[in-house]
């Protein structure tokens, strides 16, 4: 069974995505989605609190 988040990857075309050698490093384009529903469920509307919010949870294991 697979996960919302994969569906959702999977219906916007995010599986086969491969990121750039150049440029600053960028986030994996499978994790979208999931930020993605981890703001819309926790009522985050600004990309900027969205930002810190995940930063502040991945360095909250």
């Amino acid at each position: 069974m697979r996960s919302s988040a994969s569906l959702i990857s999977h219906a916007l075309g995010f599986e086969g995505a491969d990121p750039a050698a150049t440029g600053r490093p960028g986030y994996d384009p499978s994790v979208l989605p999931k930020l993605y529903i981890y703001g819309y469920l926790n009522r985050i509307q600004s990309s900027r609190r969205l930002e810190r919010e995940a930063q502040r949870n991945i360095a909250d294991p």
